[in-house]
């Protein structure tokens, strides 16, 4: 290999941690970096080499080297851009794109929304075990703390404040136990309807009780997804990465067809036309409305499970279930509703 001109900083690697290696004035210098060798730290390595490279260019090298030993990243970078660079890291460790697509990328947008930081972490989990299942809020407080480690060990945060969070154990059992009674779900749609401030979301709800669906499912749904003609929708779950069709009943029909508007505009939009905050749904409206209708009081993501637990009471199969849910096969569906399904008739001999 030919030798680096002189006056070249060269990165190198040593026990997979990153160096700088270089001659000046017949003295040679290495300068640790406290940094793993990864694609991204090599890029800050570099940065930190051309700047050498031009102190020894304009005679202004400082032969103590305090001036390049590896700066302390600014603490309060925003959280978006936080994210990105976690996720570029994962990437480059070799994470698969559709698992940064249905994983990553919708927990980097939570996070921005709320404005994540350091000092409403639980705060934060709490919000994601509000509006989601036991088994993704999971999914998202382990990677929450794997993130946090990430940015500790690069100097963004002075802690983890998700190490102590415990999981969300239990949440199976009380959504299994506590769907919403249909006199329950009549009464939260005739109090939201009859809302004067909240009653803008009476659709949402509706649909949510009468589809199943994920809440972001029905937040991020485009008019382009409702077929008038065939009487269906067209849902996407990120989660599975998978689409499904289901029927609409005549009533949602009907309320939808006044919401159509452009193909890509939103179906169920905010007051104000942009796509609707969930945490500020759930933190108002929801708590509200339930409050005036004077139903006990459930996260919003009881609208699924309701559905699914009076869709197998009225004759619906395991399979079916997990169809309409979206899920990928039945091993969720028979381990939460399988208990509610009828005991078959024993055959005689």
């Amino acid at each position: 290999m030919p030798r680096a001109k002189k006056g070249t900083v060269s990165v190198a690697s040593q026990d997979k941690m990153l160096r700088l290696r270089w001659r000046h004035l017949g003295t040679s210098h290495t300068l640790p970096l406290g940094l793993a060798d990864t694609p991204l730290h090599r890029r800050i390595a570099q940065g930190k080499a051309s700047e050498i490279q031009a102190d020894i260019a304009f005679d202004r090298f400082d032969p103590t080297l305090a001036k390049y030993k590896h700066d302390r990243p600014e603490p309060h970078r925003a959280i978006g851009d936080l994210f990105a660079l976690w996720i570029e890291t994962r990437r480059t460790n070799g994470t698969q794109e559709t698992t940064i697509a249905a994983k990553y990328a919708p927990l980097r947008n939570h996070a921005i929304r709320y404005g994540l930081s350091p000092t409403n972490a639980k705060g934060f989990v709490e919000h994601l075990r509000s509006h989601q299942s036991a088994s993704i809020a999971n999914q998202n407080l382990s990677l929450l703390k794997n993130f946090a480690a990430w940015s500790k060990s690069m100097g963004f945060w002075d802690s983890n404040p998700f190490t102590n969070l415990p999981s969300f154990k239990g949440a199976n059992q009380s959504r299994i136990g506590d769907p919403f009674t249909t006199n329950e779900i009549r009464a939260i749609l005739t109090t939201c309807k009859a809302d004067l401030h909240y009653g803008h979301y009476h659709d949402l709800i509706q649909f949510l009780f009468h589809s199943g669906c994920r809440p972001g499912e029905a937040t991020n749904l485009r008019c382009s997804a409702v077929n008038l003609t065939a009487c269906t929708v067209t849902l996407y779950a990120s989660k599975t990465d998978r689409f499904r069709t289901l029927p609409l009943k005549p009533a949602i029909v009907a309320m939808l067809t006044d919401r159509i508007t452009k193909p890509e505009s939103l179906l169920f939009p905010s007051p104000q036309g942009k796509q609707i905050n969930w945490r500020n749904f759930c933190t108002r409206c929801w708590k509200t409305i339930c409050a005036r209708a004077f139903v006990p009081y459930r996260v919003p993501y009881f609208t699924r499970h309701s559905f699914a637990s009076h869709l197998i009471e009225g004759g619906a199969t395991l399979p079916q279930t997990a169809h309409v849910l979206g899920h990928k096969d039945t091993r969720m569906v028979a381990k939460t509703y399988g208990r509610m399904v009828n005991m078959p008739d024993f055959p005689e001999f």
